[in-house]
């Protein structure tokens, strides 16, 4: 072999070995993102989902990828996951975020088992792990993480089967459910009434987003609560959406209801629709609350709460016949402040407040079912308790019956805890109209009080007919400060400053003033 040759062929030898460290380099894990592609089709998983100790095979279908426009790395799907046993599919929604450093994909997968032996035949399912895609066929394509579901969280394992895109079948299996309703809530507190159309949804079907269409086309969007692909979330038993808007709905016509998934389309074949009938049920008033303690007097047992009732509607606000309940919430006393921390519904005309921890949805005493945390977990601070009064009525068919909360705000108790120690008081409330010196009413108008021994400090703004409220007030002595200042909403006027003297007690025998009016001049 002549030199030349020899050359040659050692030149060719060392393009080679370049060319084969450029494409080590190029494939090294964590340089760059594989394509989302193969994440497509069917993967066999297999965990403990619906009995400890006894495996249940999954076939988990991804039909559609899309980039997450918030997230960089992260792709967003759907398509539907088969509990084989029944054969039973529902939709999925999942969430594929690329890690650099270890060239894998974390998952975060939400669909539904359907099993005859889970209760109602259904339960919603959260696969969250990690997606590891071999280079050289589907074989070394492996799942594997843990899975969360109200029986708690398994172990699970999947391994891919085919990249071809397997469609899910049409239609919904009968174990999914869709509830959409809505319902006007009402505070009688204020004059006129002050309503709020709140549309509510629940469902078992994975989705992101509830679709409220009025009658007129008008569309409203109810997201849920959190991020659904949250890591603060282990598990969800049902998907619940709220929003609302001010103002009461239209009367006798149907609102129709979809879900959306997480790429926000519409699910097929999920919707629902309800209509608006009537709202005429008083509120709960003058409400009273007593702390007892246990029988040797060692802490709080519980706090017993007690109100007014309003007039009773036989067939519509009727609770002792089935017609209407109460619902009770606490939450913390600024408006917006906490949320509901603790609630109660389906009660009477009384109920109890434990001290003690208890398991969420457990029967309340003397009836009703309790919600969230006990008084034990309350961190220290004041809270707010009130009473909404639902009616119910038989509903012609594909409405829900439930269409009206009413509440006065005005009337709620203001608990305090500090320590083992809980106290209570009737919470106060001000209201009357702004007018100007020709007796006309002012509206966006900033109105101040302030609480000569508790320091409280509230601004709010007059309606459209002068009219403020103000609530959620500690007993004190008040001061009472109207124009000439901002609030929020609410811009700077000249109109001079106006103070009341400051003689406005509120108290446990008067702790609700009305017609409190005020007149303002330039």
């Amino acid at each position: 072999m002549s030199q030349k040759s020899k050359t040659l062929i050692a030149i060719i030898v060392l393009l080679i070995i370049l060319l084969a460290i450029i494409l080590l380099f190029i494939l090294k894990p964590g340089q760059k993102a594989q394509s989302p592609g193969d994440l497509y089709g069917v993967w066999q998983v297999s965990g403990a989902f619906l009995e400890p100790g006894t495996e249940t095979q999954l076939s988990l279908h991804i039909v559609v990828l899309e980039p997450d426009p918030d997230r960089p790395d992260t792709y967003l799907g759907t398509g539907c996951l088969q509990t084989e046993a029944s054969g039973g599919q529902a939709p999925l929604s999942l969430q594929a975020q690329f890690d650099p450093e270890s060239g894998s994909y974390a998952l975060n997968v939400l669909s539904t088992l359907i099993d005859p032996g889970l209760d109602g035949g259904a339960a919603v399912v959260r696969l969250v792990g990690t997606a590891e895609l071999g280079s050289a066929s589907i074989r070394n394509d492996r799942l594997s993480g843990n899975a969360y579901t109200t029986a708690g969280e398994v172990a699970w394992r999947g391994e891919h089967t085919t990249r071809d895109i397997v469609l899910c079948p049409p239609g919904l299996d009968s174990a999914l459910s869709f509830l959409g309703e809505f319902g006007l809530h009402r505070d009688l507190a204020y004059i006129p009434a002050f309503d709020v159309t709140n549309f509510h949804g629940e469902t078992n079907i994975a989705s992101s987003q509830m679709r409220a269409e009025a009658p007129d086309g008008t569309a409203y969007l109810a997201e849920y609560h959190t991020d659904i692909f949250s890591p603060e979330v282990n598990f969800i038993d049902q998907f619940r959406f709220d929003t609302h808007v001010e103002g009461s709905p239209v009367t006798g016509q149907s609102y129709q209801f979809t879900l959306l998934n997480v790429l926000g389309n519409t699910v097929f074949g999920v919707e629902d629709q309800d209509a608006f009938r009537r709202c005429e049920q008083g509120a709960a008033t003058n409400l009273s609350a007593v702390v007892h303690q246990t029988a040797d007097g060692a802490r709080v047992d519980y706090v017993e709460l007690s109100w007014e009732a309003p007039e009773i509607i036989p067939g519509y606000f009727d609770p002792q016949n089935g017609n209407g309940f109460y619902q009770l919430i606490l939450e913390g006393a600024s408006w917006g402040e906490t949320g509901m921390l603790y609630g109660s519904e389906s009660i009477q005309a009384t109920h109890h407040i434990p001290w003690s921890s208890f398991e969420p949805g457990a029967a309340g005493f003397p009836d009703g079912h309790d919600y969230g945390v006990s008084l034990s977990d309350l961190e220290d601070g004041q809270y707010i308790i009130a009473v909404g009064v639902f009616s119910s009525y038989d509903p012609p068919a594909g409405e829900s019956g439930f269409d009206c909360r009413v509440q006065d705000s005005r009337h709620a108790i203001l608990l305090t805890r500090q320590g083992d120690q809980i106290t209570v008081q009737p919470a106060s409330a001000v209201s009357g109209f702004i007018y100007n010196t020709a007796g006309s009413p002012l509206a966006d108008i900033a109105v101040e009080i302030n609480g000569v021994g508790t320091g409280f400090h509230e601004r709010v703004c007059s309606r459209e007919n002068g009219y403020y409220l103000f609530t959620r007030l500690p007993l004190d002595y008040y001061i009472i400060s109207a124009g000439g200042f901002a609030a929020e909403d609410c811009p700077e006027n000249s109109f001079a400053t106006l103070l009341t003297q400051p003689d406005l007690a509120l108290d446990a025998a008067s702790a609700i003033v009305e017609g409190l009016d005020i007149v303002l001049g330039h």
